[in-house]
C-alpha cells in the first residue's frame, strides 16, 4: 500500500517556565491512502499536538513529517500552507463556522482559498448532498443544530478534494445521537469515496468506528495496531 503521511522519530517539546513539557515524544507512524485511523487517549496526552504536527499546523522540536513524501517540518511556511490547502481538509471540536455566513458562504470561502478565488456551487451542493444537508444551504450556524454544524465542518473539509481528512475530537460537542451521525458519516466518506481519515478521540467507544487504532499516552504511541 502507499503511505500519505509519515512521521519520523516525532517530538515536540514545549517550554512553560523553566520546565520542557514533551507534549510528543519519539513518534513513528504511517497512514496508508484509504485507510480510517483512530488515535485515542486520555485528555492532554498529546492527541491533539500530534494532529497539529501531521497537518503542518505547528513545527515539530525534532523529527520530520512526510506527506506524499515531502518533508513538511523543513519546508518554508509559505510552501507548508499550501500543501495543508490543498491537501488535507480540518475538523475540529467547536466547528469553526463564520457564524454570521450561511453554510454555503462557509463552503465559498473554503473553496476560494484552495481554489485561488473560483467557487464552484454545483459542487458545494453535491458535498452538502453529501453529508444530507443539501436543504440547509441557505442557513447560517446558529439556525442549525450542533449536529448540523459539524456536518457543514465536514462539508467543508471535503471541498479541496483532501488527500486526508485530520478529525480532532469531531464528536466532543455533541450529544450521543449526533455523534453516532458524524461518525458514521465519516465512516461513509472512508468506506463509499476511500476519504483517507485520521479521527484523534478520548472516547473509547469511538475510536471503535476507525479500522485501525493506536493508543497514545504521555505523548507517546505504547500500542499501535
Amino acid at each position: 500500500m502507499n503511505k500519505i503521511l509519515r512521521t519520523e522519530n516525532l517530538e515536540k517539546v514545549y517550554r512553560v517556565g523553566k520546565i520542557d513539557i514533551h507534549a510528543v515524544q519519539g513518534v513513528n507512524l504511517g497512514i496508508e491512502k484509504g485507510e480510517f485511523v483512530s488515535i485515542v487517549g486520555p485528555s492532554g496526552c498529546g492527541k491533539s499536538t500530534l494532529l497539529h504536527l501531521m497537518g503542518g499546523m505547528a513545527k515539530p522540536t525534532t523529527g520530520r513529517v512526510f506527506i506524499e513524501g515531502i518533508d513538511i517540518s523543513t519546508i518554508s511556511d509559505v510552501k507548508r500552507a499550501k500543501i495543508r490547502r490543498e491537501k488535507i481538509g480540518f475538523v475540529f471540536q467547536r466547528f469553526n463556522l463564520f457564524s454570521a455566513l450561511s453554510s454555503q458562504q462557509n463552503l465559498e470561502i473554503a473553496m476560494q482559498i484552495c481554489r485561488n478565488g473560483n467557487v464552484d456551487h454545483q459542487r458545494i451542493k453535491e458535498i452538502m448532498a453529501l453529508v444530507g444537508l443539501e436543504n440547509k444551504l441557505h442557513h447560517k450556524p446558529l439556525e442549525l443544530s450542533m449536529g448540523e454544524q459539524q456536518r457543514v465542518a465536514i462539508a467543508r473539509a471535503l471541498v479541496n478534494d483532501p488527500l486526508l481528512i485530520l478529525a480532532d475530537e469531531p464528536t466532543g460537542n455533541l450529544d450521543s445521537e449526533n455523534s453516532y451521525r458524524v461518525l458514521y458519516l465519516l465512516k461513509d466518506l472512508n468506506r463509499n469515496l476511500g476519504q483517507t481519515i485520521v479521527l484523534i478521540t478520548h472516547n473509547q467507544e469511538a475510536s471503535k468506528i476507525a479500522d485501525r487504532k493506536i493508543k497514545m499516552k504521555d505523548g507517546m504511541v505504547i500500542s499501535p495496531s
